[in-house]
């Protein structure tokens, strides 16, 4: 058969119609009874002579009939063959085009007066202007960024009315993601439907990351080509995902071209800021301490930036001002500190002065400055002497003394509470931080499920062992790995022989660990800890597990824990071989405590930044300890809005209000909830969140020898370079495919006029 295939084979069930024709025949045959006269046998003997004649022209009206049948079914089912075929020259040159339009904010580069957005608009507009409806052609259009998707417009008229508007408000503030826009491809151009050729014509500034895999993007911005390789990248672009979608999308008759709308130089000249954050050990914000943030500037160009201006905001408020040099392809990191007298939730911005692509020159960080850490203390029995008691050098560490410093507000109000208080407020235990438990004999079964619904909920838990600790009752109830709260079993006590000898040491495992945070920023400062003599220690078997870690260890031969970490839920669990005094050790009641204390506290009760801190198009996600009565949500330009929805129970004490995705714009987002408060009263509270742009996509280094280099980003299929808008009809492989339909359809007007005639000649014949 000439044809490769149809696009409704369904509708070929209508082939069958040609037999109707037939059927009429055979129904319409009238059947005579035989009668013999005389005169019948002049008229038989004319009818044999034309017996012959009228057969033919009955033929020739039924075959008419049928091919007209036939050829209509064939028709409305849509046959389609290749141009390289038998019926190459008589198929009809439909050209399905996609436009692939690149959005990410690189697009926005001003050059010369104009952005390669605004001339990928133009050449769009030029692509729909030549599209034939009238045939048949399809057009999509399509914007390419991290989240692709589909411009809307059933006409013409609509795409070039929705080209407008797109022009007026420029790029998208996304990034680009080669591997998502690959996949939206795949659905946009199966539903095109078979039959017909498919151009999918990419127009892009040529940036190099957007043709990139997401594991090469990652490597080229971090220049680093061995990460690049360890990541499944490997040396040749494009990843196995990246050559799949290609080959399917050729399959399916997709011809690829690439249209350059960039800049004309290699590397155009841009810088911004990559990143703005604390230190990465910091694990907790307070009123009243210093907190400093780190603005690292990349300069993405082949030229020197000199004397680029850099202004820091903190909550819209302008504060100091730097400058600073760059050298090509080169980052420098500018410090800020800021003191915070009022806990709850503030914004930092840190400004670039401005240049040819503004998406990268601010970007935002979101503080949730807390107020004081309010700790319990847990003891197994009182004493007026808190050298006398477990946690006494813990409290005396952690509460202020008179003349420490000009620090309006302490970090930590720790409260000391006997065991049986301990047992009989359970109640109490949502209003603290942390909760410490000193070396307590045991715990009753319902309070451990009180604790583990605390850590749970956001809570800490931090044990410390001693020689008052029922190893029993720890094992069967706090560290059952289904019920308990302890990461680890409690296996035995271990002492060293004879401390004149020698003793154990602390070997950190992990020394970022925020908990040893002092000891890791300065050499000098770590052997205090590791360095420190412990001459017992409880030797602990941790659980296996993610949600488990030992940042430190003992070097004891078996490497037993000094430390066990769990997450459980919102909260964390710290289990310390050794008790809070100095009965094991002289190290929990030297100086050392203090920052100790301070970084095992605030590691124990931190919050993750990157609830508060999300990229452009993420979905912002808030979680409260009361229902809200009320809530509005604030976006990137200040428009205010009410929040629809209610909120979402997640357990004791917990509501995630309604999530807020409208995202598109980067800057500072706010949700502001009212809440029920004592004696009838209300409460608004203000959550700030800080969206920000993928730094990666201000890297403009353009795809070198585009011509010759595209082909690696497309491996495995065949991809043309262009530099202007081709039409449709400029090129036609053999490889395309063509419809029949119109052809079809002419033959069915022919053989109804040929019909029509041959029915007219044998009438006046007959007649």
């Amino acid at each position: 058969m000439p044809f490769e295939g149809f696009l409704h084979p369904l509708l070929l069930w209508g082939l069958a119609g040609a037999a109707v024709p037939v059927l009429i025949h055979l129904f319409n045959r009238r059947r005579y009874r035989r009668l013999s006269w005389a005169a019948m046998d002049f008229l038989l003997a004319a009818y044999r002579r034309t017996r012959r004649r009228m057969r033919l022209e009955n033929f020739l009206l039924l075959l008419a009939r049928c091919a007209a049948v036939s050829l209509l079914a064939l028709a409305v089912a849509r046959p389609f063959a290749s141009a390289a075929g038998a019926l190459g020259q008589l198929t009809e040159r439909r050209r399905d085009q996609v436009v692939v339009l690149d959005a990410s904010y690189s697009m926005g580069f001003r050059e010369g007066g104009t952005t390669p957005f605004e001339r990928a608009i133009d050449v769009a507009r030029e692509i729909v202007d030549r599209a034939r409806p009238e045939r048949g052609d399809k057009i999509r259009l399509v914007q390419a960024k991290t989240r692709p998707e589909e411009i809307p417009g059933a006409t013409k008229d609509d795409l070039l009315r929705a080209l407008e508007t797109l022009a007026s408000s420029g790029p998208s503030q996304e990034g680009s993601d080669f591997r998502q826009t690959l996949a939206f491809l795949e659905r946009v151009v199966e539903g095109l439907g078979p039959g017909g050729s498919v151009v999918v014509t990419f127009l892009s500034d040529l940036q190099r990351l957007s043709f990139a895999s997401a594991e090469e993007g990652k490597a080229a911005a971090t220049g680093d080509a061995d990460a690049k390789e360890e990541e499944g990248g490997g040396k040749e672009p494009g990843d196995e995902a990246i050559r799949a979608m290609l080959a399917s999308l050729h399959e399916r008759g997709a011809a690829f071209h690439v249209l350059d709308v960039g800049p004309p130089m290699a590397a155009p000249p841009n810088a911004g800021i990559v990143s703005l954050g604390p230190d990465p050990a910091d694990q907790g914000f307070f009123a009243g301490s210093p907190i400093t943030l780190q603005a690292v500037i990349r300069n993405h160009g082949s030229e020197d930036r000199t004397g680029g201006l850099v202004r820091f905001l903190v909550d819209g408020n302008p504060r100091n001002a730097t400058r600073v040099d760059l050298p090509p392809q080169s980052e420098r990191i500018v410090p800020f500190a800021e003191t915070f007298s009022e806990p709850g939730s503030h914004t930092v911005e840190a400004v670039l002065e401005a240049d040819a692509l503004g998406a990268d020159d601010r970007r935002a960080f979101a503080i949730e400055v807390r107020a004081p850490l309010r700790i319990l203390l847990v003891e197994p029995e009182p004493n007026d002497d808190p050298t006398l008691t477990e946690s006494g050098y813990l409290r005396m560490a952690l509460e202020p003394t008179e003349g420490s410093g000009p620090m309006d507000l302490p970090p930590f109000l720790p409260t000391v509470v006997d065991r049986s208080v301990f047992h009989i407020h359970p109640e109490n235990l949502p209003d603290y931080d942390a909760v410490v438990l000193a070396n307590v004999e045991s715990v009753s079964p319902d309070m451990i499920e009180r604790c583990r619904a605390y850590v749970e909920g956001g809570g800490a838990l931090i044990v410390f062992l001693g020689d008052a600790v029922d190893q029993g009752t720890y094992n069967a109830r706090l560290s059952d790995p289904e019920t308990g709260v302890l990461p680890a079993r409690l296996v035995e006590r271990k002492r060293w022989p004879d401390p004149r000898e020698g003793f154990y040491r602390v070997v950190l495992r992990d020394p970022l660990h925020a908990a040893f945070r002092f000891f890791a920023e300065d050499p000098l400062y770590r052997p205090l800890l590791t360095e420190a003599p412990f001459y017992e220690f409880w030797f602990l078997e941790p659980h296996a597990g993610e949600d488990v870690k030992v940042p430190a260890v003992f070097d004891d031969p078996a490497g037993p824990p000094f430390l066990v970490e769990r997450t459980l839920g919102r909260g964390r669990i710290f289990l310390l071989a050794v008790p809070a005094n100095d009965a094991w050790s002289p190290f929990m009641s030297r100086w050392v405590l203090v920052p100790f204390a301070f970084d095992l506290f605030r590691a124990a009760t931190a919050r993750p930044v990157g609830e508060r801190n999300r990229s452009v198009r993420e979905t912002l996600r808030l979680e409260v300890d009361r229902p809200p009565l009320r809530m509005w949500w604030e976006d990137a330009l200040g428009r205010r809005a009410p929040i629809s929805g209610t909120p979402r129970p997640l357990g004791p004490d917990r509501w995630l209000v309604p999530e807020i995705e409208e995202t598109g714009r980067a800057g500072v987002y706010a949700i502001e909830l009212e809440t029920a408060g004592r004696l009838g009263s209300t409460e608004t509270s203000i959550a700030r969140f800080a969206v920000n742009v993928d730094p990666r996509e201000g890297d403009l280094r353009r795809i070198d020898a585009p011509e010759v280099s595209l082909s690696e980003f497309f491996p495995g299929t065949r991809v043309e370079f262009k530099t202007d808008a081709e039409s449709p009809e400029d090129s036609r492989s053999p490889e395309e495919q063509g419809e029949f339909w119109r052809t079809l359809a002419m033959a069915v007007l022919v053989f109804l006029l040929v019909e029509s005639a041959i029915g007219l000649w044998v009438g006046r014949r007959r007649n």
